[in-house]
């Protein structure tokens, strides 16, 4: 993002130099000058940063780093060249991407290392099946309790992640999460809770995958259910939910 924060003052700067150049002559000469000093100053000082954050961070460049880099600067030279014509719309098009990203985004939760995301007490268990107690985390920072009963055998926890890259990850976090259901191996329990179009429609994948998210699936262990056994489901760093037994 910096990158391409830098190399779109670089394109403000060329855009000033191109209509210094077509309307030479005009006396705007000299304020254009100055717009393109100062858009220039401010594409080293930004690139500076970002390489430095970059260095001490030890992060590795991401991939389709030079789209972003090709993007910011084919849009400094559009706004530059021609302000109104392509500077309202690219700027009507980022506040719309940003509100349909609050809007698909605001039912999942985000990811953090070490929080709880769900927890079972199992009240009854044996060879006929068991009765559990599901809570888990919705957003609004509650916590919501269902009962739940299911078949012989081991326990599963479904999760659906969304995977957040680009510019929406500065908001958004890396990854957000919501847990999608219960089962026993077999008909499982759908947990209630909406995804959005945007995520969920074949239409609003794609264009979800065009503003950096994706949607995956992730199992957790199995539990095998004893009677007033609890575990609790904790979130990893690295993306994955540990079981943990109290």
């Amino acid at each position: 993002m910096a990158l391409a924060t830098a190399t779109f003052f670089v394109g403000l700067a060329g855009a000033a130099g191109l209509r210094s150049i077509l309307r030479h002559g005009d006396g705007g000469g000299t304020r254009r000058a100055n717009a393109a000093m100062a858009a220039a100053s401010v594409a080293v000082a930004i690139a500076a940063w970002g390489f430095v954050t970059a260095t001490r961070a030890a992060v590795a460049a991401p991939a389709g780093l030079s789209w972003y880099v090709a993007a910011g600067g084919v849009a400094g030279l559009l706004v530059g060249m021609f302000p109104r014509a392509a500077g309202v719309p690219l700027a009507l098009a980022a506040f719309a991407s940003a509100a349909l990203l609050s809007a698909a985004l605001s039912g999942w939760l985000p990811w953090e290392p070490g929080a709880e995301a769900a927890s079972i007490t199992v009240y009854s268990a044996d060879s006929g099946g068991s009765s559990i107690t599901l809570r888990y985390a919705v957003p609004g920072g509650r916590m919501v309790e269902q009962d739940l009963s299911f078949g012989p055998g081991d326990l599963w926890l479904t999760f659906e992640l969304v995977d957040i890259r680009g510019p929406a990850s500065l908001a958004y976090g890396r990854r957000r999460y919501r847990l999608a259901g219960a089962s026993d191996g077999g008909d499982g329990a759908i947990i209630k809770g909406d995804r959005g179009p945007l995520l969920d429609a074949a239409g609003g994948r794609r264009l979800a995958g065009a503003l950096g998210c994706s949607v995956a699936e992730l199992e957790a262990p199995p539990f095998e259910p004893e009677p007033l056994a609890v575990v609790a489901y904790l979130l990893h760093d690295d993306g994955a939910v540990v079981m943990k037994e109290r």
